[in-house]
């Protein structure tokens, strides 16, 4: 193989394989003449099958068509705990239609095996092999030589996709917006190829044996579990504070050989874990003891787990990594601004930021980073002709992710400062700003707390006094309407109370509070309001029968602001 570099006036032919005895430059620089124009033809010291390059072909399978997927989801909800709100979420997809790609140009007749690893097939002869490199040929291996790899792109595959979901959301005492969600996720598939090109899509499942045989297994895009948690603090009426705090389990990842050793064309080859109790190549069984030995429990876990076969794909998965972001909000009320202006300071992965800072530029250790590991377990370093199988060498840093952080672009450590400015009428704020004069002077001649208790009973209505209004229709008795009587009572005294306490709230939000600050802190109030209605439904409906209550009017039962847009039940009493 040769091509020729140029550069201006001067020109450089690079040839590969051998095809060309060691240049004398010496000689060239005194005779221009002899530097030639092509590689030679392999007649030389180099192989044939060196001496000339075939063009791959793309096709496309007849039924090719775009991917589908069937999803079907459950989830259940239920408040807890008064201020908080926990949610059990279930789906499944199945993925149909996935994109797959054979070589139907690779001999699907290996030539010979390889005994030392589990009679892996090898799809070229001995003799395409460069014992002193290792290094295969696979021209070698073409039913039509005149052609590399012939791809043939289909739309066969599937996955396989389940995931559990459990969250819990609320307010605490101090008006924090919290959350927590645990994820589990398992997803299967027959390769994870969606698009690029074909010569990606079928290195893409590694493989053990024949490169064009699908099978199951686990996704390249799985990650297993997933905690996420975030708080958003009002520590004022000024400033407010929120993080999100993610750990992310590993990606999963496959041991590999650095090289392409059963003769198809694509480095997607799995490694032989070799045993180094009885591995009879000195230099591996030390290596593998010694990456063995050394390597983490999750590491050695997978080795061990597959000794003496070749490796699963995905088999081995990386460690956990953490992210985490910072958010500060200020929102001045001086200088007439009227907390108009939102100045934010964000800081996106500190992590990586203090990872620099403590460990330095040339000893990274990965915070913040996902955990892209060096899957390379073994280097092919020569071919032994005689016994038919490779010499390797065993990379140590097999599944290290400091291995790969010099090679790849990592996630950075950001400081970002934005200014935004609200111009013209806010009707949330006028609606929040007419509330606060309210709170803070605002009764009537009776010293009840003004509109307040209107806005609690919206979240707290008396379904009591509801319901005696249609005695006659619901068929009440005058034990019923007694007893709803006494519920319509004790209900209003607890509006006053929560009411009161709405009116504390308002006053400490300060001058012009912004809505969704001064919100976050009236939450975990309107959170005891809305507590207060859902248990008046729950109360009311104990006291009437079956049929009385199957005619109560749906606006009663289900009210808006208890249950929300969508409506909804009560819980059961």
């Amino acid at each position: 193989l040769g091509a020729r570099k140029s550069s201006g006036a001067e020109s450089q032919l690079v040839c590969i394989g051998g095809a060309t005895p060691v240049p004398d430059w010496p000689s060239y620089l005194a005779s221009p003449a002899s530097i030639p124009d092509a590689c030679l033809n392999g007649s030389n010291s180099a192989p044939t099958l060196f001496a000339a390059q075939r063009p791959n072909v793309t096709t496309f399978a007849p039924d090719f068509g775009a991917p589908r997927s069937w999803r079907a989801s459950l989830g259940v909800q239920r408040r807890l705990f008064g201020r908080y709100t926990g949610s059990l979420d279930a789906s499944y997809a199945l993925g149909t239609n996935l994109y797959g790609v054979t070589d139907m140009n690779l001999n699907a007749t290996p030539q010979f095996q390889l005994a030392n690893e589990g009679n892996r097939p090898v799809f070229v002869s001995p003799s395409a092999i460069v014992p002193s490199t290792g290094a295969v040929q696979s021209l070698n291996s073409r039913v039509a030589p005149q052609f590399g790899s012939v791809y043939n792109v289909f739309s066969g595959l599937r996955s396989d996709t389940r995931q559990l979901v459990a969250a819990l959301n609320g307010f605490n005492s101090l008006g924090m917006a919290v959350s927590l969600s645990y994820t589990f996720s398992m997803s299967r598939d027959q390769s994870s190829f969606s698009g690029g090109s074909a010569a990606q899509g079928f290195g893409s499942p590694t493989t053990g044996g024949d490169p064009n045989a699908v099978q199951w297994a686990r996704s390249d895009l799985e990650r297993r579990h997933t905690v996420v948690g975030t708080a958003t603090w009002p520590i004022t009426a000024s400033w407010e504070l929120t993080g999100v705090l993610r750990f992310t389990s590993g990606q999963p990842y496959t041991p590999r050989v650095a090289g392409d050793i059963n003769g198809d064309g694509a480095r997607n080859d799995r490694a032989f874990i070799f045993d180094p109790k009885t591995t009879s190549d000195t230099g591996l069984a030390n290596g593998m003891g010694r990456l063995m030995a050394g390597a983490p429990a999750r590491i050695r876990d997978c080795l061990t787990a597959q000794v003496g076969r070749i490796a699963d794909r995905n088999s081995c998965t990386a460690g956990w990594y953490p992210s985490l972001n910072l958010q500060v909000n200020y929102r001045p009320d001086h200088f007439g601004l009227k907390r108009n202006l939102m100045i934010s300071g964000a800081l996106s992965n500190p992590l990586a930021g203090l990872d620099l800072l403590v460990h330095g530029s040339n000893n990274l250790q990965g915070w913040g980073q996902p955990n892209r590991v060096d899957q390379n377990l073994l280097y092919v370093t020569g071919f032994d002709p005689v016994a038919n199988q490779f010499r390797y060498q065993v990379n140590e840093r097999f599944g290290d992710q400091r291995a790969a952080t010099s090679t790849v672009v990592l996630q950075p450590f950001q400081v970002s400062v934005t200014f935004r400015y609200t111009v013209g009428p806010d009707r949330q704020r006028e609606m929040l700003l007419a509330a606060q004069r309210i709170a803070r002077g605002g009764r009537d001649g009776t010293g009840a707390p003004g509109d307040l208790s209107g806005m609690v009973r919206r979240y707290a209505p008396n379904v009591f006094s509801q319901l005696i209004q249609l005695k006659d229709s619901l068929a009440l008795t005058s034990d019923q309407v007694a007893r709803l009587s006494s519920m319509s009572d004790s209900l209003l005294v607890k509006v006053d109370t929560v009411a009161s306490h709405l009116q504390e709230r308002m006053k400490k939000l300060g001058n012009n509070p912004d809505p969704a600050a001064a919100m976050a802190a009236l939450r975990p109030v309107l959170a005891e309001a809305q507590d207060l209605g859902a248990k008046s439904i729950v109360r009311a409906r104990l006291v009437l029968t079956t049929e009385q209550w199957a005619k109560v009017p749906e606006r009663i039962k289900t009210p808006r602001q208890i249950f929300g847009p969508g409506g909804g039940r009560p819980p059961r009493p």
